[in-house]
């Protein structure tokens, strides 16, 4: 009953969802992505409906996880499947916090990714689909977890190593947004936090002068001289280092 209140309240801007709806809403968040998912969950191994999604999505949109410390411990069964799509994984101390969204839809819920909240517990939820809140808590995953989290890369087993042709897993590289400097994953097609990123995508105008490279975040100019920009992202010191910014 609150929950029907409650959206009738505030229309579809934000809506409750509770327990077996929580898990629907985080695939339709999943399948209905068009440049990022992230998903804040302490814990994460149930993946049976998860990883087929996922792994469908990941070829053009880029997955953040974000899961607490501890579970680098079970690293098969919580953090294996996660390396695999593949997806940028962070470690946060004590993380509670259980976010999931892409750039139009967020939702803060009770539940983790676990097998045991899909399919036992009860579970609530907000949806919400307004812009500005939605940057707020992109603005927190980024901030407040990311900022303090370890990127994780997975280790093959000693057994799976074969001399020097085994291939070393790759922590995230950590980049800058280009218009406030702050730190952010290495991506040159995506080279914006997340709020910026959203403002810029109002005008879409990958010319529009910028202020920070991407790679070493000093206020320089391109190689041809130019100001940074979506187009170019990196400056000219950069660009010699890290070949061609796409």
């Amino acid at each position: 009953m609150v929950g029907k209140i409650f959206d009738m309240v505030m229309g579809d801007l934000f809506k409750i969802i509770e327990d077996s709806a929580v898990m629907q809403e985080v695939i339709t968040i999943i399948k209905e992505a068009r440049e990022e998912i992230v998903l804040v969950s302490p814990y994460n191994d149930y993946h049976i409906n998860l990883k087929n999604p996922l792994k469908a999505a990941a070829g053009d949109v880029h997955v953040i996880a974000i899961c607490r410390e501890d579970q680098k411990s079970k690293e098969d069964t919580h953090l294996k499947w996660l390396r695999e799509l593949p997806a940028d994984v962070y470690l946060v101390e004590r993380l509670h916090a259980k976010i999931y969204c892409n750039e139009s839809t967020a939702l803060i819920t009770s539940m983790n990714l676990s097998e045991s909240s899909a399919n036992n517990s009860r579970e609530i939820g907000i949806r919400i689909k307004d812009a500005e809140r939605i940057a707020e808590i992109r603005r927190y995953v980024d901030e407040g977890l990311i900022r303090h989290g370890k990127p994780f890369a997975a280790k093959p087993k000693p057994s799976t190593v074969r001399s020097s042709k085994a291939k070393p897993s790759r922590a995230p590289m950590p980049g800058h947004c280009i218009r406030c400097g702050e730190e952010i994953p290495y991506r040159p097609s995506k080279p914006m936090c997340f709020k910026h990123y959203t403002s810029w995508k109002r005008y879409h105008n990958p010319e529009y002068p910028q202020k920070y490279c991407h790679h070493c975040g000093e206020e320089r100019k391109t190689a041809s001289g130019k100001p940074i920009s979506f187009n170019q992202p990196l400056c000219g010191c950069c660009y010699q280092k890290m070949g061609s910014a796409k």
